[in-house]
């Protein structure tokens, strides 16, 4: 009998060694990783001619198949399952999916689930899922995608903040999405954060999620309505269409683009009027708190000190006004320029606001500093609520005595004159020559220096006022310091994009992510929410705003072709034609050659 050849027993070996090593890595996480159920529909309004495709997916390992509730009005039919297994930083995971076919056999609402599964010796219930079947000849309203608008309250005091979101969602491809209205009538609106994209389950169905909050204070009482908001888009038909002439159209199909015009409801407040205002009330409504500090305690008098009075809190914080300081006997009191801040990246508008001021006392002893008082409503308590800084004590020196700086002294005289003593000489030496008169001329080097010397003050001032001037705008001015950042932003992304190995392997990342680089650049420049531009929006961004036709026609097409990337989901970017290198590489000569233009236009 042959022998096997010592180098196929040792593949054999590590072979073997490997599988053990993952199944038993698998049997650790699937011991550790905690279980969950969720189950999907593939599309909850169907006539008697469709079918329901639902799944059932569990993380980890159940303990059988799951259990389906009784579903008389429906023939179940299995689809059989398919396992996944992933290796995420060392850590493993399963999940197991069952597929089941839902024949619909009579029209109605119906509730599919809750749908149990034993994990672990642990019952585990999905959500309910409602269905609706219509009759044979009916059509079922499509919900590949839909608009919703909601609000925090719909009765809110008069300058309570409210919170509003609006969502576009959809399942299928969409393009060119706009929004030609989104209007609060006389409310005041406030921005909470940039677009967010993400997927949710709506009724048993995943969507892609696009999402736009705003905080909405109500200026007056009384019955206010949001209007409805409108957005248009394209959507992808069924039937697919002849491919475009392009780099990308030998490797994948694009579907007709059919326009669409979708809307949201509007949205009804009942608006509370507040109730009669104590005095101090300058027009705070949420919940806020107020603090003081003094930089120091032990003075003298003619010396000063800063108090510092903070607000801050959550509510209309754009509305933040100095609270009335208490009557100060005995200082002086000097304003200096309040600092303010806004924050919009939470789920609600907050803010803060510095006020300071030099106090300089004018006579010694021990004072004290009132606390000062803060009145705002309290629209949760709903009632006014007073808070107040604690008082501080301050200990005042008396100031040193003044120095007597006398060069001469009065003596008397028999005569009754006084007479003049000389206590010390001059420190200058006095001139009784002539020659401390004469016309002496500068030499050359001279000449050059003194020059130097008297025009540099003023340049040097220059200088320092307009740094100053624009450190204080950018500071204060977000609109600014978005364009002058603009630039080095985007080197920052490409800068990612380029390290990014995922950018490297699939064409529809490197593209989403160098679009939106570029769009993002075009909103910081001018003024626009970039990540939601879409290109005809940056055709007339870019035309506004006087660029040469030409540069404005590389940044279209180069966009233009991103967009088209992204629909060829998985592709390498080698098979469409896509470097990484020379991707970032163009983008980055596109943006710099904008910015300069832009530049130019401005100048």
């Amino acid at each position: 009998m042959k022998r096997a050849p010592s180098g196929g027993r040792t593949r054999r070996f590590a072979l073997l060694a490997l599988w053990g090593a993952l199944g038993g890595l698998c049997c650790v996480s699937a011991g550790f990783a905690q279980p969950v159920v969720s189950a999907l529909v593939d599309r909850n309004q169907v006539t008697l001619e469709d079918q329901i495709r639902l799944e059932v997916t569990v993380r980890g390992t159940p303990d059988g198949a799951p259990v389906l509730p009784d579903l008389p009005d429906f023939r179940v039919v299995s689809a059989g399952n398919a396992q996944n297994m992933q290796i995420v930083n060392g850590q493993a995971s399963r999940s197991i999916t069952f597929n089941f076919i839902l024949i619909p056999s009579k029209e109605g609402d119906f509730t599919i689930g809750p749908i149990e599964v034993s994990v672990g010796r642990e019952p585990q219930t999905t959500r309910p899922i409602r269905v609706k079947v219509l009759g044979a000849d009916e059509q079922p309203v499509s919900r590949d995608y839909f608009l919703r608008a909601t609000v925090s309250n719909t009765s809110p005091y008069e300058g309570e903040q409210v919170l509003y979101t609006w969502r576009f969602y959809r399942r299928v491809e969409v393009a060119n999405a706009r929004l030609v209205t989104l209007e609060f009538g006389d409310m005041v609106a406030e921005d909470l954060g940039e677009v967010r994209e993400y997927e949710a389950t709506e009724n048993g169905v995943r969507y892609v999620v696009s999402e736009i909050r705003k905080a909405l204070f109500p200026q007056r009482a009384g019955s206010v309505t949001i209007p409805a908001s409108e957005m248009s888009c394209q959507v992808a038909a069924a039937t697919p269409r002849r491919r475009r002439r392009s780099v990308f159209d030998d490797f994948f199909d694009r579907r007709e683009m059919v326009p669409k015009t979708l809307r949201t409801a509007p949205i009804e407040l009942q608006v509370r009027a507040l109730p009669a205002a104590p005095a101090g009330f300058g027009g705070l409504v949420g919940d806020f708190r107020i603090s003081s500090e003094l930089s120091k305690r032990d003075l003298t008098v003619g010396e000063s000190a800063t108090l510092s009075l903070t607000v801050a809190g959550t509510g209309n914080a754009q509305m933040l006004s100095e609270p009335p300081l208490p009557e100060l006997q005995g200082f002086k009191i000097y304003d200096d320029k309040p600092s303010s801040s806004l924050d919009r990246s939470g789920s609600a508008l907050s803010g803060r606001k510095t006020y300071r001021k030099a106090l300089v006392p004018l006579t010694a002893g021990e004072k004290v500093l009132p606390g000062v008082r803060l009145v705002f409503f309290d629209p949760d308590a709903g009632r006014y609520v007073t808070r107040s800084t604690n008082e501080i004590p301050v200990s005042v020196a008396p100031a040193a005595g003044e120095e007597e700086l006398r060069l001469t002294e009065g003596a008397l005289t028999p005569v009754g004159k006084a007479a003049v003593q000389i206590l010390n000489d001059d420190i200058l030496p006095i001139r009784t020559d002539l020659t401390a008169a004469q016309n002496r001329s500068l030499g050359g080097l001279t000449a050059v220096v003194l020059g130097a010397a008297a025009v540099a003050p003023p340049l040097l001032f220059s200088l320092i006022l307009g740094a100053t001037r624009r450190r204080q705008r950018l500071a204060t001015d977000g609109s600014f310091r978005r364009s002058q950042q603009a630039l080095r932003k985007a080197k920052g992304e490409i800068s990612a994009i380029s390290e990014d190995s995922e950018c490297k392997y699939d064409a529809a990342v490197l593209a989403q992510r160098s679009s939106r680089c570029l769009r993002e650049y075009i909103g910081d420049k001018l003024g626009a929410e970039g990540a939601a531009l879409t290109l005809s929006e940056v055709s007339e961004l870019l035309a506004e705003s006087g660029t040469d036709v030409a540069t404005a026609r590389r940044v279209t097409d180069m966009l233009e072709r991103f967009e088209a990337a992204q629909y060829a989901s998985g592709a390498g970017p080698d098979q469409l034609g896509f470097d990484r290198d020379k991707i970032t590489q163009s983008l980055g000569n596109v943006l710099r050659d904008l910015d300069e233009e832009l530049k130019k236009v401005k100048s």
